[in-house]
């Protein structure tokens, strides 16, 4: 959408610059080559802008995914539940988006692939924008 649209409007530009060329030669004839020029860095101007304004970035959190993170939904199907320090894990968990130590009531989510656990607003954030966990394997 974007893309097309920008390669429309590179397309469109390289049309319009033998008219514009042509433009400039007869104003040369006539002797008002000021106006022929003033008119062709005019349409220029207003040419690259459009260029430019077709081919912005979609706005931030339009599509997390195409970013490779996950959807709202994907998120929300991994289970949060209250932190309760477990006897393997000798009570000094970490999370590693926060760096802060998980405590017993605190909201997490244990992801199902590598089974860590994190805070659920630090896990959330980062998996608006990746689709790995933010703790190494």
């Amino acid at each position: 959408s974007g893309v097309s649209d920008a390669g429309q409007s590179s397309v469109l530009l390289l049309a319009l610059y033998p008219g514009l060329l042509v433009l400039v030669i007869l104003s040369a004839f006539v002797k008002y080559v000021w106006i022929a020029l003033a008119l062709y860095c005019a349409l220029m101007v207003l040419f690259s802008c459009t260029a430019r304004f077709c081919a912005r970035p979609e706005p931030a959190g339009s599509s997390t995914v195409d970013r490779g993170g996950l959807s709202e939904a994907g998120i929300a199907a991994i289970p949060a539940f209250a932190y309760d320090a477990g006897v393997g894990d000798g009570g000094q968990v970490q999370c590693a988006v926060c760096l802060g130590t998980l405590r017993r009531g605190e909201t997490v989510r244990r992801l199902p692939v590598c089974a860590h656990t994190f805070h659920v607003g630090c896990v959330d954030m980062w998996l608006h924008s990746h689709a790995t966990s933010p703790r190494p394997a």
